[in-house]
């Protein structure tokens, strides 16, 4: 035993310059959650399992894209982290500057991701003076 206290991970918090539209960020976890259903325990061929994402894609409503022109820059952090790592947004806070999304795992002690971005739909920015973080 360690005579230091145990150090523990809450989570990570991103500053984003914009984060999207909830909607649009639960429509793409619909469409995961149905593709990981589907999928289950199949063991696909890449392109079977492309074929099977493009399927329930249209189902949804959701562009897809061509793999070919596929960057790993410039993509949206909070799809990344539903698509890719299977997160899911567990709660969401629309505070007077910001715009605030926890994402986490299916494991309640598993990794948590809080992302933070400026509101974009407001009228007035908050002065220098007012700390942003506090709403």
């Amino acid at each position: 035993m360690s005579d230091h206290p145990e150090l523990q991970f809450y989570c990570v918090h991103a500053l984003l310059k914009k984060i999207g539209d909830l909607k649009e960020y639960k429509e793409i976890e619909s469409l995961s959650n149905e593709f990981e259903n589907k999928l289950g325990e199949k063991k696909l061929s890449v392109q079977e399992g492309r074929e099977l994402y493009e399927q329930l894609a249209k189902k949804h409503n959701q562009p897809i894209s061509d793999p070919n022109n596929y960057t790993s820059i410039k993509q949206d952090f909070v799809k990344q982290l539903i698509t890719a790592f299977g997160l899911r947004i567990t709660a969401h806070h629309e505070g007077k500057y910001t715009h605030s999304l926890l994402l986490s795992s299916r494991n309640s002690t598993g990794c948590r991701f809080l992302v933070t971005a400026p509101r974009h739909d407001i009228s007035e920015p908050p002065s220098k003076k007012t700390r942003i973080s506090n709403d």
